[in-house]
């Protein structure tokens, strides 16, 4: 039976933005989903944190990407079979992939737990150290797996190449965001002179690269919070190990270097201040603007190392 054209024609972020924000266009694709696989589309609700289409049914999610992000759902249904069951937290279990129309998705079952997003600034100060050490202890055990393609490719060459891209963008891009000018002829030197402390000059580690408030799950136990969940493998890649702290800085730790230390005890291994701030500016998804509105900082290097970056008071080290 042909299926009905029931998913919007999006061609880019643009196309797709304006969808994104609702939900019932979404409702007949997924009700397909359900009828494919046999689950109860009256149990069907709306996750609306990040940027795919996420729908809870029962104890199921279905995740539908657009077409232009069929690549990043590979890197996820990869990265997911990669940890499963080799890390201290739970990843979510793969149940079914397909397509409707040129629509690509993904059902796995749902964890318990709540996204740290919400509930980190109500946390105690004690929760909070427990969960970075608990991340820490995560990033470590992640980047111990050595996934095939390691062995195949040539990653200090895509790295290389990686940063390099990166850096030669960066003007251009925080411009964009909209960051004046002379701040980011500031920042693009802080860059420069930042930059091979990220090098890869041992073997390449598997990264989430975006191990974010959204992507935690946490649940309170016997009275204290716990990190027991991580979810989207969507932007895993080889690289440099300093690479992962940059988004757990930018949304957990920031302004408080005792954390920061926390964080890095749990990985087990020493983490430079010079190579955070290359790990923050160099991101993919380093906004500028963004952060240093975040934090209330002036839009200096500066402040922004003082804020992201810092393991102490004082001069940077």
């Amino acid at each position: 039976m042909p299926i009905p054209h029931f998913l919007p024609q999006v061609s880019g972020l643009a196309d797709y933005r304006p969808w994104f924000e609702q939900t019932e266009p979404w409702l007949p694709a997924m009700q397909e989903i359900c009828r494919r696989h046999h689950l109860d589309p009256a149990d069907l609700q709306r996750i609306p944190e990040g940027s795919a289409i996420v729908f809870a049914v029962g104890d199921m999610v279905i995740k539908l990407l657009p077409p232009f992000w069929r690549a990043e759902l590979d890197q996820d249904l990869a990265g997911l079979q990669l940890v499963n069951n080799r890390l201290p937290v739970s990843t979510p279990e793969l149940i079914a992939t397909d397509s409707l129309l040129d629509w690509a998705y993904l059902i796995t079952r749902r964890l318990p737990g709540q996204a740290a997003k919400g509930l980190w600034p109500k946390m105690s100060s004690a929760d909070q150290g427990r969960i970075c050490y608990q991340l820490g202890e995560v990033m470590a055990a992640l980047h111990q797996i050595q996934p095939p393609y390691l062995i195949q490719g040539s990653p200090k060459t895509e790295w290389a190449e990686f940063v390099q891209a990166q850096q030669t963008g960066f003007v251009a891009r925080q411009l964009s965001h909209g960051l004046a000018p002379e701040s980011v002829e500031a920042f693009a030197l802080a860059l420069e002179q930042s930059a091979p402390a990220i090098s890869l000059n041992s073997e390449g580690r598997l990264l989430h690269c975006d191990l974010t408030d959204e992507h935690l799950l946490l649940e309170e136990i016997n009275g204290q919070w716990r990190l027991t969940g991580l979810l989207d493998f969507g932007d895993a890649m080889i690289g440099a190990r300093a690479y992962e702290f940059a988004a757990p800085c930018a949304l957990l730790t920031r302004h408080q270097p005792a954390l920061r230390q926390t964080l890095i005890a749990g990985y087990g291994q020493s983490i430079s201040e010079a190579q955070l701030l290359a790990a923050a500016l160099l991101h993919r998804f380093c906004h500028l603007p963004g952060l240093i509105r975040q934090a209330g900082i002036t839009p200096t290097p500066e402040a922004f190392w003082e804020c992201y970056c810092s393991l102490s008071s004082g001069t940077p080290h």
